[in-house]
């Protein structure tokens, strides 16, 4: 009986969404992401951006989360084709 009064609190909690915050930070510049995928970025506004080292940082939560990039190609636009340098790393909030 223990158990089962132990589990039904969070039962009873209510549902919540986490808060998402993605960023691409790339020459000093810090540019808002709308959508992201395993080999691609959009951007929420067109930028210009050169071909070459980027860092995208995704918050949730209040927990930062960087990925070294690699964009593939210059962009004018929103889209942005990257590829990964090197695993994620967390980092202390």
């Amino acid at each position: 009986m223990r158990l089962a009064l132990s589990v039904m609190p969070s039962m009873f909690q209510r549902p919540r969404s986490s808060v998402v915050n993605m960023r691409l930070i790339t020459n000093g510049e810090t540019h808002s992401v709308s959508q992201s995928g395993p080999d691609f970025l959009i951007l929420a506004e067109p930028a210009k951006l050169p071909a070459g080292e980027t860092e995208p940082t995704v918050t949730v939560d209040g927990e930062e989360t960087k990925q070294r990039c690699q964009i593939t190609e210059p962009v004018n636009g929103v889209r942005i084709n990257a590829s990964r340098l090197e695993n994620t790393s967390e980092l202390d909030a």
